[in-house]
């Protein structure tokens, strides 16, 4: 008589390292933007040139991978979609946003004498984005014309995804919002759409040519834009250019080439900054510290503002001279935000306050493991779908 082994319950995949790391690269980019901007001469200061690296690669890597884990968006039900996926961007964007809104009204009244915030500019900023948390707005259209897309061919998907660029090409002027969504909403599409080309070229980049390549790659994509928007500030570009296609007539000025180039430019970097995250991951010590960063980005991306938020109430407003001593304002602006990290993270783990940065679930999972699962393939802003 032969006895056959039960067989042995098939191991848990192991976690990608490189997402994580452009996750911590995305987050880390943006603290230390906002950390020195936000003071009066900030760019000036040393860390300006590590923001220089991650200013143009910290947006296309952040939209990248949340599209990379949203591929179930195609697979559900606009009602699961809401519940398990846009509840979790929509409370804490009303939420912190307001918080926002409401500080930089008080701000600009103590400093410049501005009229109280009203509830229809409060409206208008909330709906338009116009705060430091716009990123949460921005994942919720990504997953929503994601979903709407569903039903269309990859080609068929990108050519309604790039087309309101020929839509607004007569527009004058084009809001923050408008020119997020024409050139994010593409890069998360690529994300979700083409996973399996975005883990290709992931795992070419391990090969240390190819990675290496990409990454001079990278370095000529950046100088050549510099170019670009060296010879804008000299006036150049100046004259709009009239298209005819098929009996249509385009007219592009030099607002559209911007918006076209800007689009280009993020575009190409995005095998760069995946080549970017790959090194870094097989790099000891640095890879362990940005992967903890970035399977941190909620509570850092919320609360990274609230220090900023005391650092201006405290000193700005009081109009101290940043000017003497820039680099260690900085260092100080950036304590502060850490501070506002570590705040947030305390409230993510209290009871029922923890619901202002993670609300309950509307919808019971089915099983432990079944949440386990998706907590490993959830949007790269939050760590929840």
């Amino acid at each position: 008589m032969t006895v056959t082994p039960a067989s042995a319950p098939a191991a848990p995949r192991a976690r990608l390292a490189w997402p994580d790391v452009g996750r911590g690269l995305s987050i880390l980019g943006v603290v230390l933007l906002h950390a020195s901007t936000s003071i009066p001469g900030g760019t000036e200061t040393f860390i300006q040139p590590l923001n220089d690296v991650l200013t143009p690669l910290r947006l296309p890597l952040f939209f990248l991978i949340s599209g990379y884990f949203s591929a179930k968006v195609l697979r559900q039900s606009l009602s699961s979609l809401a519940a398990r996926r846009l509840w979790f961007f929509l409370v804490p964007y009303v939420v912190w946003a307001s918080v926002d809104i409401v500080q930089s009204a008080a701000a600009s009244t103590i400093a410049h004498g501005a009229d109280p915030l009203t509830w229809e500019a409060y409206g208008d900023r909330l709906t338009q984005g116009v705060t430091i948390y716009w990123f949460f707005q921005m994942l919720i259209v990504c997953n929503l014309w994601l979903w709407a897309t569903r039903r269309l061919g990859t080609v068929a998907a990108f050519a309604v995804t790039f087309a309101p660029l020929l839509l607004l090409a007569q527009q004058q002027m084009v809001p923050d919002w408008q020119f997020r969504i024409m050139v994010y909403v593409p890069i998360f599409m690529i994300g979700a759409r083409a996973r399996q080309l975005v883990a290709q070229v992931a795992r070419a980049a391990a090969n240390p040519v190819v990675g290496g390549g990409l990454l001079v790659a990278g370095v000529l994509i950046e100088l050549r834009y510099r170019v670009f928007r060296a010879e804008l500030a000299e006036g150049a570009f100046a004259e709009p250019r009239v298209f005819s296609a098929a009996g249509w007539q385009f007219v592009f000025d030099r607002n559209d080439l911007v918006i076209g180039v800007e689009l280009v430019y993020r575009l190409a970097l995005i095998p760069v900054a995946v080549a970017l995250a790959v090194v870094l991951s097989r790099v000891p010590g640095v890879s362990q510290a940005v992967q903890l960063l970035g399977r941190n980005t909620l509570v850092l991306y919320i609360g990274h503002p609230l220090g900023m938020f005391v650092f201006l109430h405290l000193f700005t407003l009081r109009g101290v001279d940043f000017a003497a001593h820039l680099n260690g304002w900085f260092l100080l602006q950036f304590l502060f935000c850490a501070v506002g990290c570590a705040v947030a993270w305390a409230a993510s783990r209290t009871p029922y306050v923890q619901w202002l940065l993670t609300p309950p679930q509307l919808v019971r999972r089915q099983a432990r493991a079944t949440s386990a699962t998706l907590r490993d393939t959830t949007p790269a802003a939050t760590g929840r779908g």
